[in-house]
């Protein structure tokens, strides 16, 4: 089947926090929330249509289907055999992550993050009583790499319990290489620090980049997986955590179930199915897509706004803008963006001070909507 990207999709008035709650300004143009404006994969309507249609909504088991879906997906993208891996059912990934630090962490202890991360990362620590331990990536040669001799410095103090990694990273794009996840994973071990990742991303990789699944090299963590993404189905609330480690996955799965955190949305269950079933077709087509509106912004951002610098992508389709060059505070920043040019973005602070100067933009849009964004932040700098 052919998707069209292209297409124009009206979204306000659908109450879509994307569309209809743009802090600011309710005239910009959204670019900030982390869902993309295309429809979902066919496959995956059809699935949600039929269940939808039988008209009893009453609790649902967990089919066998959606181990198999899990474990299929994580085979023929990113070759790996899960073998006899748990795979527990959640509810989202950032309830996942409050989780994995209430079970593997004592107040007072620290947890490993490498800023600038998604807000929630740090939100998951600081309100749970734990500490942050800072291993801030490191900007180099225009891409990030990991600060590896801070890394075991900090997985060294006895009271770090816990590292969460967001692989591929949010917001920088960075995708980590076998060697870097090994060396991560070493240290980790090494230090009795446990390693969770994020890797709700993973689907999203660049040509010449490669995502793996941390589990696959280090079988003693946790990974967080789902399809949300993927196809644009955030709000069915549906994901998994998985672990080779039967101990991790049983005291996850403990903590989680105090919270009733692993029910899921009924229609949310069979569209998390169906994508990993049937989403090839759409995540290829997409990929494509998503190339050439990176290869779209690079280009006119070079040609018209050279004081505004990409951080070229390997993965996700949420682009990091270095606007240091600007000579604006973080919030003239901002201010520039929502009301002068009328494009709402995330401003870098959200994702720790190592984000000033910085703002991320999702272009996960119609070609069409990325140049209307374009022009109007370069009709504001002409002014």
């Amino acid at each position: 089947m052919k998707y069209c990207f292209d297409e124009i999709i009206d979204r306000r008035n659908t109450d879509s926090i994307k569309w209809d709650h743009i802090p600011g300004n309710p005239d910009a143009i959204p670019m900030w929330v982390a869902d993309m404006d295309f429809r979902c994969p066919q496959p995956v309507i059809d699935r949600v249509m039929e269940k939808a249609a039988f008209g009893v909504y009453a609790y649902t088991a967990t089919p066998p289907a959606f181990r198999e879906a899990t474990a299929s997906w994580q085979r023929r993208r990113h070759h790996w055999d899960m073998g006899e891996a748990t795979v527990i059912p959640v509810s989202s990934v950032v309830p996942a992550l409050y989780t994995a630090v209430a079970a593997f962490t004592e107040p007072g202890d620290r947890v490993i993050l490498q800023r600038p991360v998604y807000g929630p990362f740090t939100d998951a620590v600081t309100q749970q009583g734990r500490e942050i331990s800072n291993n801030a990536l490191l900007l180099q040669n225009g891409h990030y790499e990991v600060d590896f001799e801070d890394l075991e410095r900090r997985a060294a103090d006895p009271r770090a319990k816990l590292m969460l990694l967001c692989s591929p990273h949010n917001p920088v794009g960075k995708v980590f290489t076998r060697q870097e996840l090994e060396k991560i994973g070493e240290i980790c071990r090494r230090n009795h620090v446990l390693l969770f990742a994020d890797e709700i991303h993973g689907d999203f990789v660049y040509p010449g980049s490669c995502h793996i699944p941390a589990a696959s090299i280090l079988p003693d963590c946790l990974v967080a997986v789902a399809p949300s993404k993927t196809f644009n189905l955030a709000s069915m609330k549906a994901a998994a955590v998985i672990s080779p480690n039967p101990d991790l996955a049983k005291r996850f799965q403990q903590v989680l179930s105090l919270s009733h955190g692993d029910n899921m949305n009924m229609l949310g269950l069979y569209a998390y199915i169906a994508a990993y079933e049937k989403g090839d077709e759409y995540l290829e087509q997409l990929l494509t897509y998503l190339a050439g509106n990176v290869a779209h912004l690079q280009k006119r951002l070079a040609e018209q706004l050279p004081q505004i610098r990409l951080i070229a992508p390997q993965g996700t389709y949420l682009m990091w803008l270095d606007c240091r060059a600007m000579g604006m505070a973080q919030n003239e920043l901002a201010d520039f963006f929502t009301w002068k040019a009328g494009v709402a973005m995330n401003t870098g602070e959200w994702f720790g001070p190592e984000g000033t100067g910085f703002m991320r933009m999702n272009l996960a849009c119609p070609r069409k909507t990325l140049d209307l964004a374009l022009d109007r932040i370069a009709g504001a700098f002409a002014k």
